[in-house]
């Protein structure tokens, strides 16, 4: 880029961000958080963010050598001075402790940049007589309104040719090695998504009281223990109630594994009531300590972010980013549920803002290559109702979006004479798990399970235990 004495920039506070991001991850989170590449006045440094970003989006350590090598994969690196440069950009950095100002004069600058061309151009366009002024106007309010929003220019057109993306592609395929589809402990389920979760969109449905989310939580449980990280955003119950769900089932499976009376095994209630405990025999109390234990083994791996209604899509970006950031591992991502995230626009309709945040979610999958489940509610239907597309409330985007959508309907659902009280009142309760779309697979196949509701717990029908996760391939 030839430099224009008079155009707002700061090439000190360019090198000395990315110097920071080099010295320190918690600064290149800030930046990541921040900035766009397109925010950098000198093209070589907004390469070299776009490199450091996604090193460190991909779970990586950010140093020279590996900055370095990510440039000269992409053919940038002598384009952006050579090792030499870099070396110089990080013994000239005073501390990695000016990141956030470092990143707000970068910001401001990239903006009043913005700003000088955007009026420039509707300058030259409200000198053209011919133009139709109406349509001047609403392109220069969106322009400034982008402005005002901070957000970067969009990248050159010639960016989105296929030529730009293929060495993105074959460097996709070589480290798809290293990311192995996620079992989720079901093996029948499994079986027909093609060996677990892969990056993409899963979601799943029913009418209340069939145990979407005591099911999630299950699979999240398998994939946890199994050494995968989960991120589960909850929207709806808090981390206390989760957790003793999960107990709760471990109280279960572990009397079932013994042989022992399914009496003993508890509620979440029942563990979260202290009150109860002395009530209890030493038996009761010993089953409490031991699956807490076996919750305890895989614990670790569980991070829960709770909210009631003020979580929306770009906090889960910001999560996602963090998580990978602080623990170098990318998590399988629960939203629960979708229907109750904040709205991307309060004067928007539920469908509006439910699109937005599929879409959104589909993105975020897409973006840092990770598995993202989404529960949904139902629009009101009867119980003895077969689970259909339409069943999905605000189902637009969800179905059109979603790459398997998996709704739960009680066993029988749709066949006549079907007797939901008595069907509601087995113990456990039948339930099909079906899948009515399957992107890269087949649809339409049934999975029958045993729930078990007070102790949150499915099985697959005729298995006669508990489904156990399989090892990552």
């Amino acid at each position: 880029m030839t430099e224009d004495f008079d155009t707002p920039r700061n090439i000190e506070a360019e090198r000395a961000l990315i110097g920071a991001m080099l010295l320190d991850t918690e600064a290149a989170y800030i930046a990541i958080e921040t900035l766009d590449q397109g925010d950098f006045y000198r093209d070589a440094h907004g390469v070299i963010f776009a490199a450091i970003k996604g090193i460190v989006t991909e779970g990586k350590a950010v140093d020279i050598v590996t900055l370095a090598d990510a440039l000269s994969s992409r053919g940038s690196l002598e384009n952006c001075g050579g090792m030499a440069y870099l070396a110089g950009i990080m013994s000239a950095v005073p501390s990695a402790a000016g990141a956030r100002e470092y990143a707000k004069i970068i910001k401001d600058k990239a903006r009043r940049r913005e700003l000088i061309r955007v009026t420039d151009r509707i300058n030259a366009l409200s000198h053209d007589e011919s133009g139709d002024i109406e349509a001047i106007i609403k392109d220069a309010e969106n322009e400034l309104f982008r402005i005002s929003q901070g957000k970067a220019r969009p990248l050159p057109y010639s960016a989105t040719s296929a030529a730009a993306s293929i060495q993105d592609f074959i460097d996709g395929i070589a480290e798809s090695v290293n990311t192995p589809y996620i079992p989720t402990g079901f093996t029948r389920l499994d079986d027909i998504i093609d060996g677990g979760l892969y990056e993409g969109l899963y979601i799943m449905g029913a009418i209340t009281t069939l145990g979407k989310t005591s099911l999630i939580l299950q699979i999240a449980d398998n994939i946890a223990a199994d050494g995968a990280d989960i991120l589960y955003i909850s929207l709806e119950m808090a981390r206390a109630e989760l957790i003793a769900k999960s107990v709760s089932r471990h109280t279960l499976t572990i009397t079932l594994e013994s042989g022992g009376d399914i009496r003993h095994a508890k509620t979440a209630r029942g563990i979260t009531t202290g009150i109860k405990y002395q009530y209890y025999s030493d038996r009761e109390r010993e089953l409490i300590k031991a699956a807490v234990n076996a919750y305890r083994v895989y614990a670790g791996n569980v991070y829960i972010i709770e909210g009631v209604g003020d979580i929306g899509v770009d906090d889960i970006r910001r999560a996602v980013e963090k998580h990978i950031l602080f623990t170098g591992k990318k998590p399988v991502v629960i939203v629960d549920y979708l229907q109750i995230l904040a709205p991307y626009n309060d004067r928007a309709t539920d469908k509006q803002n439910t699109d937005k945040a599929v879409l959104e979610l589909k993105r975020i999958s897409r973006d840092y290559k990770i598995p993202m489940i989404g529960i949904s509610s139902f629009n009101r239907d009867h119980y003895s109702a077969e689970v259909k597309l339409a069943a999905f409330k605000e189902s637009g985007a969800i179905e059109y979006g979603s790459d398997v959508l998996i709704g739960l309907q009680l066993a029988g659902a749709g066949e006549s004479g079907l007797d939901v009280k008595a069907a509601m009142d087995k113990d456990p309760r039948e339930i099909e798990l079906v899948i009515l779309k399957n992107r890269n697979g087949k649809a339409g196949d049934k999975i029958p399970l045993e729930y078990f509701k007070l102790f949150n717990y499915f099985r697959e029908a005729d298995s006669g235990e508990a489904p156990a996760p399989k090892k990552r391939r």
